[in-house]
């Protein structure tokens, strides 16, 4: 089976802000808004992200940062809002380096069907135990729960230096 080139990105939290994204793969994609049924959404602490994901954040981020996760639940009426993302594939590896992916994130493939009938393909980057994570609302929740100046300089050097490397390859 041919691999996609093009993907399509359940962003939530920050990542579904058109600024972030833009911070991230260096465009604003076409995206529309979104709903994930049958998962939660919750606050990570610092405490609460692996220890090797916390190194490798440190440099940016200290003990007061937070983080949005989803979780897979057996309700089929829990939902998170966020943004559906078309994007490359080559962009989905920034957004694996951004979420730390394998060693925090997991990536979800799931088929998704849109308000137009359209069932996709999506990927969602989600943990599978939220542990001591605070639940919150998956409706109404702010985009930001770091400083937005700060994330949006911290995604555009990760997109620098992503870009950087390949080129080097």
């Amino acid at each position: 089976m041919p691999r996609r080139t093009k993907v399509f990105y359940f962003g939530y939290g920050a990542n579904r802000d058109a600024e972030m994204i833009n911070a991230l793969i260096g465009r604003k994609p076409k995206g529309k808004p979104a709903k994930l049924f049958a998962h939660k959404l919750y606050v990570q602490a610092w405490t609460d992200i692996p220890n090797e994901v916390r190194d490798e954040l440190s440099p940016h981020w200290t003990d007061t940062f937070k983080s949005y996760i989803v979780c897979p639940t057996e309700n089929s009426s829990d939902f998170v809002v966020g943004k559906l993302w078309e994007i490359s594939r080559s962009e989905r590896k920034i957004l694996d380096a951004w979420e730390v992916s394998g060693k925090w994130y997991d990536i979800d493939v799931l088929q998704y069907e849109d308000n137009d009938g359209v069932n996709v393909q999506i990927e969602v980057p989600m943990i599978k135990n939220a542990g001591n994570s605070k639940q919150v609302s998956g409706k109404y929740y702010k985009n930001f729960i770091n400083s937005k100046d700060k994330m949006l300089l911290v995604a555009k050097k990760l997109r620098s230096k992503y870009t950087a490397n390949e080129n080097r390859l």
